[in-house]
């Protein structure tokens, strides 16, 4: 299965007071770690979405001997408007060769390789359109979505976000043992708290 990832990082990060996606944990930014992540996995290209500060992710970037070929960037110039407007521009520069892709927010760091093997395994053998990581009960990022749903997804009217247009599809749950599907920082506390429970 060919696999595609769209990173979310476009946003202000006005909670956090510093800029998410280039916030450094052990030395690497988060949005590194997570390119690094998506590729150690098969993925075949990630599309990072930005929007605020789109020069400086672009110049993180422009390091990676991948860029350009297997990580590309894509501008939402409408970013303010919501993060369902930054899924449409990852969704439209994904290309037509993926197979499904991982839709990850820069803000969710550490997840595991072995959730996004699993999840890959569970979408290839199932007949569900998205398979999403389950902790204790509780789905977590990324999901993996099927590219068979991109074209009711590129029409969806947008209320209520990915999350109500998602309910549309049929879902599969894997569960992982993995509790950093549910990170989530949007504060300088939710940072601490994942940098000591990474150490």
């Amino acid at each position: 299965m060919k696999l595609g990832a769209i990173i979310l990082a476009a946003g202000l990060s006005s909670r956090m007071g510093s800029f998410k996606p280039l916030l450094e944990v052990d030395g690497e930014t988060l949005l590194l770690n997570e390119i690094s992540l998506l590729l150690s996995c098969g993925v075949e290209r990630v599309v990072v979405v930005t929007g605020n500060r789109h020069e400086d992710v672009c110049g993180c970037l422009s390091g990676l001997p991948q860029y350009g070929s297997q990580v590309a960037v894509a501008f939402n110039p409408d970013f303010q408007t919501g993060m369902f407007s930054s899924v449409l521009t990852g969704v439209k520069a994904l290309g037509d060769s993926v197979e499904a892709f991982f839709l990850l927010p820069s803000d969710c760091p550490g997840v595991s390789r072995s959730t996004l093997l699993q999840l890959s395994a569970s979408l290839a053998a199932d007949s569900c359109s998205v398979a999403y990581p389950v902790f204790h009960g509780r789905r977590g990022h990324p999901p993996l979505i099927s590219a068979k749903v991109i074209p009711d997804l590129l029409e969806w009217h947008g209320e209520g976000g990915l999350k109500q247009f998602l309910r549309s599809c049929e879902g599969c749950d894997v569960a992982v043992d993995d509790g950093n599907v549910l990170n989530d920082l949007d504060t300088p506390s939710d940072l601490m708290r994942y940098i000591g429970s990474s150490h």
